[in-house]
């Protein structure tokens, strides 16, 4: 929980206004959201991309190529938080100078 003292992290309920209609597109019925960043992002166009932790080199690049070219077309990248390819979706979001957004799910 000391965590979640640290600036942009927070957990949130899905009857919370900033998660939009996230709870209605999951088929698990999710009770509580981990946050780490601006969970307004949850109300833009997005896609998540999750992979491995322990990706290829030309996995990992292509997992960052792939979300700079999504942030292009308006997309934010949204993942689990995990190493390997969650973690070069962000870096290429970070470097093409999109929104990213981590999170972790209750059920």
């Amino acid at each position: 929980m000391a965590k979640l003292r640290l600036p942009k992290r927070r957990l949130l309920r899905l009857t919370t206004r900033t998660t939009g209609n996230v709870s209605s597109k999951s088929t698990t019925r999710l009770l509580v959201l981990y946050v780490r960043g601006d969970a307004q992002v949850l109300s833009q166009p997005g896609i998540a991309v999750v992979g491995t932790r322990h990706p290829t080199p030309y996995g990992s690049g292509m997992a960052e190529r792939l979300s700079i070219d999504l942030v292009a077309h308006g997309l934010a990248i949204f993942s689990g938080m995990a190493r390997g390819v969650d973690t070069a979706a962000h870096r290429g979001a970070v470097a093409a100078k999109g929104k990213s957004w981590q999170c972790s799910a209750l059920a």
